[in-house]
């Protein structure tokens, strides 16, 4: 009984720093770039450095190459705790 009380007390430990805002990625919406080269995206006048293993999305979730995307394009994306690019998503507006 105890080993099945600390278990569960452990995954619900996990739960929340998993949901936490303090361990969860930055997500930024309607963004627009400024700039994109090989290695880093300037969005709204912050240049951020692309990560290594940094993937990019279509509004439909497929991933794409970097290519798809362009100077004045609006996109969606996280960042890690370095304000490092992880993922860059095509934006899509909300449907109602």
């Amino acid at each position: 009984m105890r080993t099945t009380a600390i278990m569960l007390f452990l995954y619900c430990l996990l739960y929340i720093m998993e949901a936490s805002p303090a361990s969860a990625n930055k997500f930024h919406h309607q963004a627009t770039i400024d700039n994109i080269t090989q290695t880093t995206i300037v969005i709204d006048d912050r240049e951020h450095r692309l990560t290594a293993s940094v993937r990019f999305y279509s509004a439909n979730n497929k991933e794409i190459s970097r290519e798809a995307f362009a100077k004045g394009q609006k996109i969606n994306f996280e960042l890690n705790e370095k304000n490092e690019l992880v993922s860059v998503w095509q934006y899509a507006p909300q449907r109602e």
